[in-house]
């Protein structure tokens, strides 16, 4: 039931609580644990998970900057589109957002972070020069104060990705949230969980939170709520999002801290303890600034003296972090996984493409002033033999064929030699669309008319607006479209609204490629300073390879479409080039961009 701004949510029997969640394994298994918590607790309305992903937050010029994928998910409580939502509480921003709150912190699972190791090496054991690879300027400044005779190397993608390399021999080590691990069913992996006082975790690390309206949830709910709110787990996060708020305002350098209580039992005081511990990195290990202070609270077991220890807690945090302030913690400098960056050119990260499309991209590029970094994200794996031969033999049944890959042509072309034709004998009397100047080109060369093809300042919607309507008064025409079984739907559904009727016909699948040793030289100078996207499934690898680009990278997405594809995966889109010309794409890139050297 949607929530009118203001009021407060009236449940019944039949409507059950909307619990949004990140589309991702890990956040759906959360988010699942959460709704079985509540309804242990109390909750007698049911649930139903709503999956929310980036693309919600709208349009992407909108929303430039920031994380989408968590702003998403908050928006859809805030417009009343979910009840509430669960977030691991390091991935939640430190300032608030109007109209919500944190309505329970679930216990705490062990935050401390955990090395994965070949032959069972633990930290000490790593044998000298052994390849480590990190996801964290914060980890590599802990671990190489520890054992400053690694290699550290950056590492990408996921933690099923991570692993695999340690099972190929690729990498000896990684660190990865022991949390994370045990909530993925992976803690077999794990040979060594590390020490805090060696390597102290991110902020909010192994703690879930609900997000709930600040107006108010209906009265079962709120019980519910209470009684999965672990007190204990609530004092040490507000101690370490205190920290957090004052660290994230006064320095660049990366930080961590841990809180932890210690009860009467642990020691000969009377009541408990909180204890912060943290940690900002320098650029070297003799730099960095550590600080651990406590304070006593009241009876944690019992809410009767809560307030007076939210307030221990949140004063605990901001005397540490004016501590490291004073210390000298703003003066250190902003750090990533990367080498420094040397070339006097911005670089600029694109896709491998095929054949002549690929290099004049590069050209345009170098043209404009950046230094281009071609990277293969992505594999294409055709159809079958037979799929191939079914798409040849609809073709010529179609009022319109509609192209968008230049994969797709090349295949189909190939595929008909085969059969001793071509595609251009195949389509002689079909009209055929083109989205594209690398598709426009890909057809020119298998020698197929087209007569439909929107200038190279083009997009999907300059095609639909190219593409004719259907005659109400003759039978629905059909269009077909030969393409990725993975592409994006928005040209199907133009067609369809202006009355065709679609088939879209798999050619070929485009998927993500395994890391390999090209993606870590990519990043061995750092991430390049402007990355372009140009469809769903670059966006999709580009995020499973390397991860959420730095808030420096400025990311263009090459039309609309891609870039509503891009925030869906995660990514933030700071520009959208209507064009599909080279030289334009280069000159949008690179507008306003230098190198970081400069």
């Amino acid at each position: 039931m949607s929530q009118q701004h203001g009021q407060v949510n009236q449940f019944n029997l039949d409507e059950p609580v909307r619990i949004g969640s990140r589309a991702s394994e890990l956040a759906l298994i959360q988010a699942t644990t959460v709704a079985e918590a509540l309804v242990k607790a109390g909750m007698r309305q049911g649930y139903e998970i709503v999956e929310i992903g980036a693309l919600e937050a709208g349009d992407p010029s909108l929303f430039a900057g920031g994380r989408l994928m968590t702003y998403a998910l908050r928006q859809a409580v805030v417009d009343g589109r979910c009840d509430l939502s669960v977030h691991m509480l390091k991935d939640l921003p430190s300032e608030p957002l109007a109209g919500l709150t944190i309505g329970a912190y679930l216990k705490r699972l062990d935050p401390r972070d955990a090395l994965c190791a070949r032959e069972g090496w633990t930290l000490a054991t790593l044998p000298p020069g052994a390849t480590v690879g990190l996801s964290s300027p914060l980890r590599r400044q802990q671990v190489r104060e520890a054992r400053p005779d690694l290699t550290i190397v950056s590492i990408r993608g996921s933690v099923s990705a991570r692993l695999e390399r340690l099972r190929e021999g690729d990498l000896d080590a990684t660190v990865i949230a022991l949390p994370v691990l045990g909530d993925l069913g992976l803690k077999g992996w794990v040979t060594e969980i590390l020490d805090p006082a060696q390597v102290v975790p991110t902020i909010g690390q192994g703690t879930v939170v609900v997000e709930v309206p600040t107006s108010g949830v209906a009265p079962g709910l709120a019980r519910a709520l209470r009684r999965i709110d672990h007190l204990p787990t609530r004092l040490a996060s507000l101690a370490e999002r205190s920290l957090q708020e004052q660290l994230d305002s006064g320095t660049e350098a990366p930080f961590g801290g841990l809180a932890r209580l210690t009860g009467p039992d642990d020691t000969a005081e009377p009541r408990s303890r909180l204890v912060l511990t943290a940690v900002v990195c320098g650029p070297d290990q003799t730099a960095d600034l550590r600080r651990t202070r406590s304070t006593l609270l009241d009876d944690v077991d019992t809410d009767d003296d809560a307030a007076g220890d939210v307030m221990a807690a949140v004063r605990l945090g901001s005397t540490v972090a004016s501590d490291l302030l004073a210390a000298g913690a703003g003066t250190l400098p902003k750090q990533s996984m990367e080498r420094t960056y040397h070339s006097r050119s911005p670089r600029v990260m694109i896709p491998r493409l095929l054949g002549a499309a690929g290099e004049a991209f590069a050209e345009a590029i170098t043209a404009a002033g950046g230094e281009p970094v071609v990277v293969t994200l992505t594999h294409t794996t055709p159809a079958n033999v037979d799929e191939l031969d079914r798409v040849l033999d609809l073709l010529p049944t179609a009022d319109r064929v509609g192209f968008n890959s230049a994969e797709a042509v090349l295949l189909l072309d190939q595929r008909a030699h085969q059969r001793g034709t071509s595609l251009s004998d195949v389509l002689a009397d079909t009209p055929v669309a083109a989205f594209g100047a690398p598709t426009g080109n890909a057809l020119v060369a298998a020698t197929v008319t087209v007569d439909l093809l929107p200038s190279l300042d083009s997009s999907v919607g300059n095609l639909l607006d190219l593409w004719p309507p259907a005659d109400p008064a003759v039978a629905q025409p059909l269009a077909i479209l030969p393409g990725s079984t993975n592409a994006s739907p928005q040209l199907a559904r133009g067609l369809a609204d202006l009355g065709w009727r679609v088939l879209e016909l798999p050619v070929y699948a485009r998927e993500t490629a395994s890391p390999t040793k090209e993606h870590d030289d990519v990043m061995a100078d750092g991430w390049p300073e402007v990355l372009v996207v140009t469809s769903r499934s670059v966006a999709k690898a580009v995020e499973e390879l390397f991860g959420q680009p730095p808030d420096d990278v400025r990311v263009v997405a090459v039309g609309r479409i891609p870039a509503r594809d891009a925030i869906e995966a995660g990514l933030r889109v700071d520009a959208v080039i209507p064009s599909m010309k080279p030289s334009a794409i280069a000159q949008v890139a690179l507008a306003g961009v230098t190198s970081r050297e400069g």
